[in-house]
């Protein structure tokens, strides 16, 4: 839950300022790879939601990051 603050403020600016694209994506891969151990080791319910809520959570700022990512700028040559 420490991550809808950050989905919040970065919903309002339309920006998600100097987050790591990098990093988020490997939160987010993290996250499925505890979904899929919790399953293979048949853990409680409840640690496969809470996992599944981070994955939830991990990929929507990851989308924020390509939704709200400028647009790379193209230098043009002068033409004199």
């Amino acid at each position: 839950m420490a991550r809808v603050p950050q989905i919040w403020e970065n919903y309002k600016n339309k920006s998600t300022g100097e987050l790591s694209f990098l990093t988020c994506f490997m939160n987010f891969g993290g996250s499925i790879a505890r979904v899929f151990t919790s399953i293979q080791e048949s853990t409680p319910t409840s640690m496969i939601l809470g996992s599944v809520l981070g994955i939830l959570t991990n990929g929507t700022i990851l989308s924020q990051i390509i939704l709200y990512q400028k647009p790379s700028v193209k230098k043009e040559k002068k033409v004199e």
